[in-house]
């Protein structure tokens, strides 16, 4: 069992990604509006000659922009940041040159040191990521004085790009918190799952040792009922042998006993021990059967068998059983019949446990099953089934 992320983290995160993925957006935009404006600015001042180089640095900055966007990674980043300082101070070095007057409008040469600003989500630490903000801000800073010392013309950056980094920064920071805190709401997920699989594991053993003491217990003490004088050999052994193979499950957690039949001879004795119950079986088909599954099968299917005859003795009302083993290349089936008083399926009781955990349960954790039909009056048919694929490809591992 694995538990899924919490949708409160997911949003989290994609709040993230979505902060970086806008920020980026607007850069760019900003950069291509800003080609424009330089078009419109220099047209209004029937100055078009002077285009080509500013234009030159703003695009050159645009396409290291878009290369870091591309490859979103820390060698990038710096790539991003030299080139585009450059490319700052070559646009307005290449501008006010020519156009002194325009110094003062901070909506035009600042446009590219604002984008320094805006590179997004570097790496997953959010104070790295507002690091390398600032980072672009003092650049853009820097570089942004070279006019002022080369040309003597005083530059006004506006408050624009220290507004983006700002924002950007408190943006990102939000975010961080936002996720801390709800990680901190939620339970430990890690620790759910051992503990949901530990839980898992006792009703297992719970249910094992259920059909356990079902198969041993209640029916050694049916014996003991109908027996009135002193205890045979064979009945003698057979409550030493279920009381050894109960102590090992309990000692096991509910596991296989390793006194629990495992090769069509023990099967053999097992059918013989029903005759000291006065239970005659039959037993016919292919019993080599039982060397083609593993423990874990032959134990399920072998004790699923004992279950359905300790049925027959108990309520079928005869005293003669078939069993009945076949196989095919996919699973070992077993079929047990009686013809003797039959009952209504669908009116077994949930607290029944003989058919639910004995014979149904203990097959289907082995990835068989098993089919009951009876009708009163008729009798009584099990098929019991376990896969053989699965057997084959355990032992192969």
């Amino acid at each position: 069992m694995h538990s899924a992320v919490p949708p409160r983290i997911l949003v989290a995160v994609a709040m993230r990604r979505g902060v970086s993925l806008a920020t980026r957006a607007t850069g760019v935009f900003w950069l291509l509006a800003g080609a424009a404006l330089l078009i419109d600015v220099l047209a209004g001042l029937g100055r078009l000659d002077v285009l080509p180089l500013p234009l030159l640095f703003l695009f050159a900055q645009l396409a290291t922009y878009l290369l870091y966007i591309a490859r979103p990674r820390r060698d990038t980043a710096v790539l991003y940041l030299f080139v585009g300082s450059l490319a700052v101070a070559g646009f307005q070095l290449s501008l006010l040159a020519e156009l002194p007057t325009l110094d003062d409008n901070a909506m035009l040469v600042s446009r590219g040191a604002l984008v320094l600003t805006l590179l997004g989500r570097v790496g997953t630490n959010p104070i790295s990521t507002i690091g390398w903000s600032v980072a672009g801000l003092g650049a853009g800073t820097i570089v942004s004085l070279l006019p002022s010392m080369l040309l003597d013309a005083d530059v006004r950056l506006g408050a624009g790009p220290a507004l983006a980094a700002i924002t950007f920064s408190a943006t990102v920071l939000a975010c961080w918190l936002s996720s801390r805190v709800e990680r901190r709401q939620l339970p430990d997920l890690r620790q759910l799952d051992l503990e949901s699989a530990r839980l898992a594991a006792d009703r297992d053993a719970e249910r094992r040792l259920a059909a356990i003491a079902h198969d041993t217990v209640l029916a050694d003490l049916v014996a003991l009922s109908h027996n009135t004088g002193p205890l045979d050999d064979a009945t003698r052994a057979r409550l030493r042998a279920d009381a050894t193979e109960l102590r090992s499950a309990t000692l096991s957690g509910g596991g296989a006993s390793p006194t629990t039949p495992a090769s069509s001879g023990e099967l053999t004795t097992l059918v013989r021990a029903y005759a000291d119950r006065d239970l005659a079986v039959d037993i016919s088909g292919d019993d080599t059967v039982f060397a083609k599954l593993d423990d874990a099968g032959q134990e399920a299917l072998l004790a699923a068998i004992r279950a359905c005859l300790d049925n027959v003795v108990r309520h079928s009302g005869v005293a003669a059983a078939e069993v009945f083993i076949d196989s095919d290349e996919r699973q070992a089936t077993v079929m047990v019949m009686d013809r003797g008083v039959g009952f209504e399926t669908d009116s077994i009781a949930p607290d029944r446990l003989g058919v639910r955990n004995s014979i149904v349960g203990r097959l289907r954790r082995v990835g068989g099953r098993a089919t009951i039909w009876s009708r009163p009056g008729i009798g009584t048919s099990a098929i019991l089934s376990v896969p053989l694929v699965a057997v084959e490809a355990s032992r192969e591992t």
